[in-house]
């Protein structure tokens, strides 16, 4: 994958494991996993949203809701 570190320092809210499916991220889901909300907007107009599985402090998948 892509290098996610700049989603790692946008989480903003931690999501329950079973919302994955709502989020089209539960076949990527193992036991220990969470999902993390974030928003990264590194300028005031340019911006990204949605939504992270972290394993073991790293990021595996992501999915991006906006772009702004």
């Amino acid at each position: 994958m892509s290098d996610y570190n700049y989603i790692l320092e946008s989480l903003t809210k931690q999501h329950k494991v079973e919302e994955a499916e709502t989020n089209h991220l539960n076949s990527q889901m193992q036991e220990g996993n969470e999902l993390w909300e974030y928003c990264y907007n590194p300028g005031q107009l340019c911006g990204e949203r949605g939504f992270a599985i972290i394993r073991n402090g790293k990021v595996v998948s992501a999915i991006i809701l906006s772009v702004s």
